[in-house]
């Protein structure tokens, strides 16, 4: 086994016990502090900071990995979310690794296209389809304090997450 090989094997581990845990973390009633009432979207942050630094299949896969929780923890029909963030994964694994330099401003503006794409889409199977009238209400007083919530956890996913990376693979940065 090549050293290449085996850091990738050692982040992908690394990744997959740190979603389990902030999932974990998550389901726990209390242990996130509320602000507006609402509690913040822990594993988005961490995806994304995640796959800013990896290949597209790689990526792919974990965005496969946060998906399917992501799906358990909202309640939707399995592999809605699983779907969106493993295409969102190869995505950005692409932009990043050709297109745009690795950087905390240009990752945190992902950050928030990305929590406004998994927040719109929980909108629409939770909220729309049960015949909410003033949708545009739900969207003012949920979902934007909690991608704001989020967002502000992204700068600490996004210095964790480089910290494994450079730490596990042989580059240095």
């Amino acid at each position: 086994m090549k050293k290449h090989d085996f850091f990738l094997i050692l982040r992908l581990c690394v990744y997959i016990f740190e979603f389990f845990l902030l999932y974990s973390l998550e389901q726990i009633p209390g242990l996130n502090a509320e602000i507006c009432g609402v509690r913040p979207l822990v594993l988005v942050p961490f995806f994304v900071s995640a796959v800013v630094f990896e290949s597209e299949i790689f990526s792919l896969g974990l965005g496969l990995v946060c998906g399917i929780l992501v799906d358990v923890s909202f309640g939707t029909v399995p592999g809605c979310f699983m779907l969106v963030l493993g295409l969102i994964g190869y995505f950005i694994g692409i932009m990043f690794k050709y297109f745009i330099k690795i950087n905390l401003f240009s990752a945190m503006i992902f950050n928030f296209v990305i929590l406004s794409i998994v927040c719109f889409l929980k909108n629409c199977f939770n909220y729309s389809k049960l015949g909410v009238q003033n949708n545009f209400y739900v969207w003012n007083n949920v979902f934007v304090p909690i991608i704001c919530y989020s967002g502000v956890l992204f700068v600490l996913a996004y210095f964790f997450n480089r910290y494994i990376y450079y730490k596990f693979s042989e580059k240095r940065g």
